[in-house]
């Protein structure tokens, strides 16, 4: 069913939003419209609500105010019957007219920095946090450290470093970027806002993870240690229970996130795989991944591409959802053939991420080994290609040392 509508609303993560709170819902008509052809969106099995690009159409100065107050919104995207869709919060704008491109993103920014430097080139030094409690309350906590190489007596001077960082890199609006593309199918008066949407998984990219216990422990007790110290904007988890032993020493500026995926990926004591994610209403959910038995396929791809469910209903490309098993009934097979495991099945395939393009409804999924081999630039690195080609570096969501 094709794309309806979305919100964009207030990240309930952050107490003092730049330009307050205000909730702006937005269809494929209007004077501001959705351009629905432009819609995206990135399922994963490894991080739930992945990605999300849209194109916003209008005058200039309006686009130009949601520009200036909407990096940090949250944003919910719903289907033709009103079904919710996709959800996460906006991390990247770029704001189009025939003659220019301003972008504007969180990627860079950090509110939480601090400097390592080497005062003999054997032992080092760092700086106490330099943190901007405006920009927290406006954008929620990034961290970040900076490391510099060898330099004489420079404690105070990493100091130093740290407060001039923490001006420079709090306020993203310090960050913007000016071109002179623009784009000549634009109306004079006119705008295009496109909008780069990550889901709340986001957050756990930007934020250090430390404990100082030299043990192991369940996997859940150490996932749910970081959701409890770190996922301040975590409103719901549900973490299963996993008793396969990991370590719970991270001090080493680990990022949340890298750890709960390491984590995760080392399943259970009887070799199952678990899956992470945020869903709904910002769920946090930790699980043992579907079981690879028949009653689990419930998706059954035909010749024409159409996916249904096992009783035959047709399921909406903008509906799907990663961590299940598809049948392509399109596939050879041999006649009567019974297969005992489910992965020897050439019809059968486990779907670990989903993209749903509304140009034409396409759906495009991903196996797990697709996954696991895909090269930068592929629908694994971050699927709005147009990020990577418009922001310094590539983008690459764990970053904690500049």
């Amino acid at each position: 069913m094709p794309f309806g509508s979305l919100v964009i609303q207030h990240n309930p993560v952050v107490s003092n939003p730049p330009g307050g709170e205000f909730n702006l819902s937005l269809y494929p008509v209007g004077i501001v419209r959705v351009d629905p052809n432009s819609y995206v969106q990135i399922i994963k099995d490894m991080a739930g609500y992945f990605s999300c690009k849209f194109d916003i159409l209008g005058p200039e100065s309006i686009l130009g105010e949601l520009m200036d107050n909407g990096l940090g919104r949250e944003v919910r995207t719903y289907n033709h019957y009103g079904v919710k869709a996709w959800e996460g919060v906006i991390t990247t704008m770029r704001m189009s007219t025939r003659s220019s491109q301003r972008v504007e993103t969180l990627e860079q920014m950090a509110n939480k920095i601090k400097v390592r430097v080497s005062i003999d080139r054997i032992s080092g030094q760092q700086t106490a946090n330099v943190e901007n409690a405006a920009s927290q309350a406006s954008y929620g906590i990034f961290e970040t450290v900076e490391e510099l190489g060898y330099l004489v007596t420079i404690k105070n001077r990493g100091d130093t470093l740290a407060n001039i960082l923490e001006k420079d890199l709090s306020d993203p609006h310090r960050q913007k970027e000016f071109r002179d593309k623009g784009d000549p199918n634009i109306p004079a008066g006119m705008a295009k806002l496109t909008v780069f949407c990550s889901g709340y998984y986001f957050y756990l990219t930007r934020r250090f993870y430390s404990a100082h216990v030299r043990a192991n422990a369940n996997t859940n007790v150490v996932i749910s240690a970081i959701i409890d110290n770190v996922g301040d904007f975590v409103k719901t988890s549900s973490v299963e229970t996993n008793t396969q032993q990991v370590w719970q020493r991270y001090d080493n500026d680990d990022m949340a996130w890298d750890v709960i995926v390491t984590a995760s990926k080392t399943g259970d004591t009887s070799d199952n795989r678990f899956v992470v994610g945020m869903y709904d209403d910002r769920s946090f959910i930790y699980e043992q991944r579907v079981s690879p038995t028949l009653p689990n396929i419930t998706l059954i791809k035909d010749g024409q591409n159409r996916i249904f469910d096992r009783s035959s209903r047709p399921i909406a490309g903008m509906l799907l959802r990663p961590n299940t098993f598809m049948r392509n009934v399109s596939v050879a097979n041999r006649s009567g053939k019974v297969y005992s495991d489910v992965w020897d099945d050439p019809q059968v395939t486990y779907i670990a991420t989903v993209r749903y393009t509304e140009n034409g409804q396409k759906v495009r999924v991903q196996t797990e080994a697709q996954v696991s081999t895909a090269q930068p630039g592929s629908v694994t690195a971050f699927e709005n290609a147009d990020l990577d080609r418009f922001l310094r570096g590539g983008g690459g969501f764990s970053r904690g040392r500049r």
